[in-house]
Parts: structure tokens; sequence; C-alpha cells
């Protein structure tokens, strides 16, 4: 009541505003406006609403909403300075809208709505600049409020527009509640849901008026789209849109709406997508409340599908399984070991913490990411020094744990199975007198199963007594780093004591909430470890032995052989009830095994793959299985998968599209549920001979099949042998010829390939691979985004320019898509870390590359420049490492015949006038052998693979490589030997670690560069900043610079800002250097 209007009120307490008397322009019919004029840099002096919300709030005990115009309208509403760029000027005016937010829930205000009516007003006519302006105007929105607690609600409204069009931008800005005029329009808000399910997976409903009409609206929406987990209330106050779904409670009121809104559930991938879109929103809880709040009696909701494992008689249900980022950084809260940075001051790690660690914002940075062991997951790496205070710090083992034993138990399906849990277990099933007569059928049940330990929200199980799955204390420490500022030779093993009585009040409450069995991952044991190391574990097992009395304990090892001396002492440890081993990738721990196992103890035998995606050799595992029976007794053998199948995808049934040979080759995560079924029955006496005769016949048309093998392909690859393929000349003598072709500056600048993928280019690229538009649309549309950041880089003025890759979908699918030998599901996602799963394709035979992929687009992209463009390329080991690859030849083979097939692309670019050629080898380190015996083996191929691609190109072209998330320093010789003229490492996540290696005496005469800024990161480092931290390590001045990573995801307009310095910064460097050379020669 104390406001003129929503915009004038707010401009009239910023300061760079100015207002007329009677400057009054119409808006519709008699309606007229006075807009402001912003003339000058917008900023808050004081707070502007506080006072009345305040006041207001005082006179109910109900919430009261502080009520805000958001920096977009009025920066719309108003005529605006035409001396700088509209989005810098809506920055300023979010700033001081943030401040005003701030003041706000200082002031105990606990829900703030941020009105954006006018955000389509701006909105460009053409939609080739459509994505730019939403790209800016959604950051900031989210720029007012991305700093406040998760108990404070963000609301905002926008009305009289179209909004079918702009839906993802509206749920990117990341409000908690959107309100979206949908009355005065039929409705037709509405049919976008209906429409555009999968654009708007895994957003919640709120808040519909209470008309039995829309009411049935509702109904309709969800037949319609059954995709959606979707919840309703019944506030008269139109239609709602929430991001986080935190009002999900007041759903239960109805009854009735609640059973039409908790429809059933379609394919498991559609879970991964959820998972991923709650994840994303905001990297905080608020996105993912529902996970916890929804109810759970539903049998339609997803994490019943583990309440089917129960049902399918699998006995050893894991829970703590489903992580939010990673295992590992889940261990990290459990300890409460939150570096200092994060500010935590006790107590609860919460998500806004948790992901602050994961993520950082924008005056954190995240802790470093790599590789888990050798796979394609990744995990925060913990930061630890002496000082570390660990505390209780996550009870989400124990909660988890109890929330399943709380529910009714689904009816039992006769047979006795042990699921041995892992994030998705192993699933294992008891053989012998532990097994019922019923076999559960592969059908309906057992396609369901592996999902709810793999990839579902929230608890895992229904009514059963779950095995909680902890990392293990040790693994632990020994996955750790000395935190920054700590002395490089502290070993976070000196932590153990420390640790171990918070794993002991763990499994103290773990035993009162009723768990019989406890899992612990010690994955590290087949590390090449030392003798205190090895000592480490007897300590702690020995330390936790009386805590673990009463309780079942199994220890898991996965992807590789158990050394002879870790074997020893694992099967030593006190207070442990069975070990679990990985036969598939472990192939000589058998031979430990035959030499000796304890008495009494269960074995856990890995003998069905769970890292690939290839039907199991039935018969052979069997002949393995019943030797193992002769050693261990029938009583204690259990059938088990290598490993998690998490890194599987989830049920080939969902792969409708995949050619019905191929597809009979393969299994799934239900289908190797099946397998180890089948096994287990088969070592009691029951097996199943038509399944293992199918088995069988799948094996032999594997073997048989004519597009496995390609006679020309296999004679090339043999060709490679007796060659090491190098360059004729030495890497100074090309770099001299390529400055002299390129002259290129002292330091020169490129970014590492694509640019951000819009929900526009997603779209165009599923346009046009149905079919729904022409050839010539589609590439006309490609051409006018490759135009655009062409004249971006330029006005930036980096020296070598990339395309983008719009016309990409992923880095190896790809390029895999027209190579012959792979196959594409549909469907077969896994995850990577966090929110980011990806689809592997499937290499079944060999390979070549039938025509030029990349030409046609990277000399269109030349000819709109002067300056060198990149051919952009991923390399063959990468593209191997990223794939399900066949395991009926040995890798190094699949990798030449990829090789050969880059090869060909690279000498086609060459000879289309591409002067630099980029060719991927981010993977390189996470195929690296965990047993430092085979390292070398493995490094000397992968390095040759890479050389092969490139050592025919003339002395002129210059040749790229990228790497990332992985431990360089010990295999810097090796990428040395790649012989490539410029390699670009991840630098910038990990404490300047690359560095510090060249600038401690390795001698590297080819370009570096090391990646300056990390764009997945919010913290935009300055040119200064950039500039000091680079040259205060480097001993060399052939340096590259480069943002890290792709800027494909990133959507925060900062990354333009960030580019600017970082050129800046490589500018600021060529002048510090001329000058060191100045001082020195006078």
């Amino acid at each position: 009541m104390q406001r003129n209007d929503m915009v004038e009120y707010f401009g009239e307490q910023l300061s760079g505003s100015a207002f007329t008397v009677d400057g009054w322009v119409q808006s519709y019919g008699s309606r007229c406006v006075k807009p402001p004029i912003i003339y000058d840099d917008v900023s808050r002096p004081k707070p502007m609403t506080v006072f009345w919300s305040t006041a207001a709030k005082r006179m109910t005990a109900r919430l009261m909403k502080g009520m805000l115009t958001g920096p977009v309208t009025i920066l719309n509403w108003s005529f605006v300075r035409n001396d700088q760029p509209r989005f810098e000027t809506c920055y300023q005016i979010a700033l001081a809208v943030k401040d005003e937010v701030e003041d706000l829930e200082k002031a105990g205000i606990n829900v703030i709505q941020i009105d954006e009516a006018a955000l389509r007003e701006g909105l460009p006519l053409r939609k080739s600049e459509q994505s730019f302006y939403l790209d800016w105007a959604v950051c900031s929105f989210r720029i007012t409020n991305c700093g406040v607690k998760d108990t404070t609600q963000i609301h905002t409204h926008m009305c009289y527009y179209h909004f079918n069009d702009i839906i993802p931008s509206i749920i990117d800005m990341d409000a908690d509640v959107i309100t979206i005029e949908n009355a005065r329009s039929d409705g037709k808000l509405l049919s976008v849901f209906c429409k555009e399910s999968s654009m708007l997976l895994g957003l919640g409903l709120v808040s519909m008026t209470s008309t039995l009409r829309e009411l049935h609206q509702l109904k309709r929406l969800l037949t319609e789209s059954p995709r959606f987990l979707m919840c309703s209330n019944q506030k008269d106050c139109g239609l709602t849109l929430t991001v986080d779904s935190r009002l999900v409670n007041t759903l239960r009121s109805s009854l009735r709406l609640r059973t039409w809104l908790l429809p059933p559930w379609s394919s498991a991938p559609i879970l991964i997508l959820l998972r991923k879109q709650y994840a994303e929103n905001k990297w905080h809880p608020s996105s993912l409340d529902i996970l916890a709040s929804a109810p759970r009696g539903s049998s339609s909701l997803p994490w019943n599908r583990s309440g089917m494992m129960a049902a399918a008689g699998i006995r050893y249900v894991p829970s703590n399984t489903f992580s939010c980022y990673d295992q590992v950084l889940d261990a990290t809260a459990m300890l409460g070991a939150v570096p200092a940075r994060y500010g935590w001051d006790g107590g609860e790690v919460g998500f806004d913490v948790y992901f602050l660690m994961a993520r950082g914002n924008a005056s954190v940075p995240a802790m470093e990411m790599i590789e888990w062991l050798d796979t394609n997951y990744r995990y925060i790496v913990p930061e630890l020094g002496p000082d570390v205070n660990f505390s209780y710090a996550s009870r989400k083992a124990v909660t988890e744990h109890k929330e399943a034993k709380k529910l009714l138990p689904p009816p039992s399906l006769g047979c006795d199975v042990a699921g041995d849990p892992h994030d998705a277990p192993p699933i294992s099933m008891v053989t012998a007198e532990s097994l019922g007569s019923a076999r559960p059928s592969p059908d309906a049940p057992l396609s369901q199963l592996p999902a709810a330990a793999t990839l579902d929200p929230g608890p895992t199980t229904l009514g059963v007594d779950t095995v909680p799955v902890l990392i293990g204390p040790v693994s632990y420490l020994l996955l750790s780093k000395p935190a920054k500022g700590v002395e490089k030779t502290f070993s976070p093993l000196s932590l153990l004591e420390k640790i171990l009585p918070i794993y002991r009040e763990v499994v103290s409450e773990l035993k009162a909430a009723g768990a019989s069995w406890i899992q612990f991952d010690e994955p590290t044991l087949v590390l090449d470890l030392g003798s205190h190391e090895l000592q480490a574990f007897t300590e702690a097992y020995t330390e936790l032995e009386l805590c673990l009395s009463g309780v079942n304990v199994v220890i898991e090892t996965y992807f590789a052989d158990v050394p002879a001396e870790a074997y020893k002492v694992l099967t030593s440890l006190k207070g442990v009830t069975g070990f679990g081993f990985d036969l598939v990738g472990g192939t000589k721990t058998l031979d430990l095994i035959k030499g000796g196992f304890p008495t009494g103890k269960y074995l856990f035998a890995g003998v069905v793959d769970g890292r690939n995606i290839w039907a199991n050799d039935l018969a052979g595992s069997l002949v393995t299985l019943h030797a193992l029976e002769s050693i261990v007794g029938i009583d204690k053998l259990v059938v088990s998968t290598s490993c998690s199948l998490l890194h599987t995808p989830v049920d080939l049934d969902n792969e409708t599209e995949l050619d019905e040979e191929i597809k009979s080759w393969l299994a799934f995560a239900a289908q190797k549920v099946v397998e180890v079924n089948a096994l287990a029955k088969a070592v009691a006496g029951e097996k199943d001979e038509a399944f293992f005769s199918a088995n069988a016949a799948a094996q032999a048309s594997r073997k048989s099949s004519p597009r496995v093998t390609n006679e020309a392909v296999q004679k090339a690859a043999a060709a490679l042998r007796g060659s090491d393929h190098r360059h004729a000349s030495t890497v100074s003598a090309r770099l001299n010829a390529q400055q002299r072709k390129l002259n290129l500056p002292v330091i020169p600048t490129t970014t590492i390939g694509s640019f951000s993928q819009t929900m526009e280019l997603r779209r165009l690229r599923r346009e046009f691979k149905d079919k729904k538009i022409s050839e010539e649309e589609y590439v006309e549309a490609i051409k006018e985004e490759i135009h655009k950041v062409v004249k971006l880089q330029e006005e930036l003025d980096i020296d070598v320019l990339v395309h983008g890759e719009f016309e990409r979908n992923d880095i190896i699918e790809y390029f895999g898509e027209q190579f012959s030998g792979f196959a594409f599901t549909i469907n077969g996602w896994v995850q990577s870390y966090g929110s980011h799963c990806v689809k592997p394709p499937i290499i079944y035979g060999d390979v070549s590359r039938p025509k030029p992929m990349t030409v046609f687009w990277s000399t269109m992209a030349q000819s709109m420049t002067a300056r060198p463009m990149k051919g952009m390329l991923t390399g063959p080991v990468t593209i191997l490492n990223w794939s399900f690859v066949r395991n009926d030849q040995p890798r190094f083979e699949t990798c030449y015949q990829i090789a050969l097939a880059i090869k060909d692309e690279v000498e086609d670019l060459e000879e289309a006038g591409i002067n630099v050629i980029q060719i991927d080898e981010a993977a390189l380190g996470e195929g690296l052998p965990l047993r430092k015996s085979e390292q070398s083996i493995y490094l000397n191929w992968a390095v040759h693979s890479f050389r092969i691609t490139n050592c025919g190109v003339k002395d002129t072209t210059q040749i790229h490589t990228h790497m990332c998330y992985s431990h360089f320093c010990d295999i810097i010789p090796s990428f040395i030997d790649m012989d490539a003229d410029v390699i670009t490492m991840e630098n910038s996540r990990s404490d300047e670690k690359l560095l510090s290696v060249f600038h401690e005496g390795v001698e590297y005469g080819a370009g570096i560069g090391p990646i300056v800024y990390e764009t997945h990161s919010l913290i935009i480092p300055s040119a200064e900043e950039i500039a000091d931290r680079t040259i205060k390590m480097l001993a060399t001045n052939i340096l590259w610079f480069n943002p890290d990573f792709v800027l494909k995801t990133c959507k925060h307009t900062g990354v333009k800002l960030a580019l600017k310095f970082f050129v800046a910064a490589a500018e600021l460097l060529c002048t510090q250097l001329a000058h060191a050379k100045k001082e020195k020669f006078e």
C-alpha cells in the first residue's frame, strides 16, 4: 500500500535512476505507466522494503512474504541507458535486489517474492538471439537469491505471456515457487506439460485451484505424461510451478489428489534424468526435498523397485547407496571432514555445505574431483590435515536403514536370495540350502531389481533389514590428500585413530537400529600398498572388532586382483564375516583363494562382470563356482557380480531399437541379476537347462557373426607392428615451422572446444534426427550458431578459434555413430558424477571410418575467419575408455583400430586446410591399471595409439591434445612421449599441482596449456590472479592459455567475462616476460 508503482517504487530508492513528472506512456487500454530512466550505474544505498515487511510480520504468526520487483522486470519496464549492454545494467540491478533479499532474510522474512512479470517482454524477436537474452536474464534472477538459506523460500510471478516456448528458461530460474498466469489463457500452460514432458522431467506441480474441472485437467495431464513426479494441493491461487517441491507435505491433505498424482513410473533411465534434474537445480537440498518427503506407502514410487528386490527373494538389500554426488563425499559428510573455507560450524552437514564442497560457489572453490580408481565414475577428494576435527555429522546410513524397516514388506516370491550390497550391490544370491525351489521369473520383477539399488532416490528398500554400505576407514584415508597449506609429506593415514571413533558410533547406531549385516568397501586393497598401509587395515578392524560383534560384516574389493600380501592381511582381519572379490577383473585372485581361504567365512564370488555389458559365459562361470564350492563349502559360497552395478545401464528391455542379434549378446544390470540367480541355482543342482542353452547359443552367435570381423581393418591394424609412429621432425623444428605459418603471439589463447548447448540447439538436433526438419534447415541453423561463436571469439581476441561443436551430442557418441563396429542405446545411461550421466556406446566389432566426420563443419567455420580454426576430434584412448568395449580381443587391438580411423580424419582435415587439430585424450589416465606392474604396458599402447593418429601430418600442422580429472604427475613422461605439439591439462581445480611438476625440473620442449579457469566453477579469477599463479610456477615460456572444461554445459554468462580475463591475463604475462627478458640483457 505504501508503493506507487512496482517499478517506480524501487527505482526511486536505487541510485542511477531518474523520474519524470509527465512521462506517461500507454501499456494497454487505459493503463499508462511512467517508466523511470536508468542513466547510470545502479546500486542500493539502503534497505527499501525491510521496514514495511517486518512491521507486517509482527502482526501475524503466519508467514509474511517480502515483495520485490525482479531485475529483469525493472530493466524491461524502464528507459535503459544505451551506453553499455543491457545485461550489464541488469546485473547491477540484480546485485541491488540481492542486497535487499539478504536484508529481508536477516530480518526474519522467510518467504520472499521477486516478481519477474516482464521477463518475456525483453525476448528478442529473432529466435537466433533469444537464447543469449534468456541466459543473462535468468542468471540475473538467480543472482538475487542464490545466497539465501535453504529454509528461505523464493517465489516469482509471471503473467500475460506465451510461456510455452520458454518454459525451460523459467525452470532454470531455480525459484522455489513460480506462479504463472493460466486461467486467462484457456489452460494453455497445462497443455505445455502434456506436450513437453521430456523437457520438464522431475518437477512438481503445486497449488492448483480447487475446482473439479481443474483437478480433472491435472488428471488428464498425468494420464498423458506419466513421466512426471507431480503433486498438487488446493490453494485458490492459480497454477504454481515449484521446482523444489518443499510444499509436498500439504499434498497429503487430499487423498484423492495424492492418488491421481502418484502415477506408475516408466523406464529406469527416466529415473536417472529425474535425479539429474533434482541435483542440478541449485546444488542444494531445496531441489531434493521431494526425495525425503513424498509419501512412501505407494507401490508406484521409484524406490519401491527395491521392494521388488525383496519380493524376488533378495535377502541382503543395500541401503546408503544412493548419493546426490558421490559415495566418498557422503563419507566426508558422515565424518564431518569439511574444509574450513566452507564455513561449516558443526552439527549435521546439510546439502548446502555438501554441494559447496562438490561445486563451490562464487566465493569458494570446489574440492578436487578425480576418477574413481580406474573407472569413468568420479569422486570428490577429501582434503585432510593434522588439525582436522572429525565428528559424526551425517546420519544418512542409519536414517535410510530405519526408514526401510518401518515400511511393510512386499510379498515374497519364495526364493532365498542374498544381494551383497554395493552401490548398486553386487546383487548376489546364496546357493545351496539357502535357496528355495522357485526361481524368480526373468520377466517383470527382475527387470526392476537393480534400478533401486543403483539409481533410485531415497531409501532403497521397503520393510526389510537392509545392509548399510560404508566406505571403509582405511580406503577413505588412502583416497584422501593433504589439504592446501598442509605439508606434502603429511599422510592422511595418520588420522586413522581420529576417524575410528566415528565409525564405531555409526556401527553402534546401525546395530541399535537392527542391522544384521554391514558392508565396508575397501577397494584400495587391490592397489600396491606398503607394509605400513596394510598394517593400517589390521589396526583399524582390530580397533573395530568389539563394536562389530553381534553384526555380520563383509569387506568388498573390486576392479583388480588383490595382491598376495594384501590377501593375507584381508583374510586375517578380525570381526569380519565374509570377503568379496572381483573374479572378472582379478583372475589371479582365484589362485590365492585356491591356495587357502579362512574356514567358516563367506566368499562373495564376483563372477558376473559388473562393469561391462556383455552376457556372461555361464558355462565358464559355473566351472569356476564349482571349483570355489570345493574350497569354501556350498553353504558359504555367494554368487555375485564383480563390482557395483552402478557402472552398467539398468535394463536391456528398455532398448527397443537395438539390433536383435547384438541385443542377444548383452546383459544390463537387470539381466545380470538373472545370470547371477541362474548360476546360484545351477551350483545348487537346479540348473535351468533352457536358460543355459540360450546363453551358449548367444555366445556362439557372437563368435561367428560376420558383423564382428572386418578383414581389411584387421590387416591394417596388423601392419602397425614394427613402427612406433613418431614424427620425423623434432618438436622444436615443428613448433618453428608452425610459428612461421600461424604467426601466433608469445602466449596464444584458445578454448577446449565446445560452447554452450542451449535447449534450442538440443531441440534442433532432436528434430533433425526425427526428420521433422530438412537437412538444409538444420545446416543453416547450425551455421548461424557457428558464425555467432566465431564472431564472439574474434571480439574477445582469442588467437586459435573453435567452431563450438553445436552439431555434436556427445564427444564419444558423435564419433561412434559415424564409425562401423559401434552400437548405441536409447536408455543406457550410467552415472559419471553428481548429476552428470553418460550413455556409453557399445563397441561390438572391428572399427573403421566409412567417410569424413568433421571436415564439413570445420571448413565451414574456417571460411568465416582469417584466424586459425581448430579441428576438434576425440582421441582413440578416450573413445575406448568411455565406451563399453568388446571383450573378445585385447583392448589395445580395438584401440589401434580406432586410432587408424581417427588418423584418416586427421589427414582429411589437414588436406582441407585445417592447420591446428586437437585430438582430446581426456580419459587417458582413466584406463591406467591400478597395479603399477601393469601400467607401463597400458601406457605404451595408449600413447602409441595417439601417435598413430597424427604421425603423418606436415610439420606446419599443429597437433593439440587435452586431458582432465586424473593424477598426471606420475605419468608425465608418457604424456611427453605422446609427442603432441601442445598438451593442455587440468590445473585449476587441483591447486596448480601440474604446473609445480614442470617448475620442479621436468624437461618439456613442446607447448603446454595449464588450465587457467575451471568453467564448472562460479569463481571467475581476475587477469592478474591468473597471470600471477601461472608465472610463479612456470619454468618455460612455451605456454598456451585455456579454460577448463568445455563450455558446453555452462549457462552462466560469467563465462564470457572469464574469457575476457584469461585473454587479458595472457597479454599481461606477455608483457611480464618481455620485461624480464629486457632486464636480463641489460
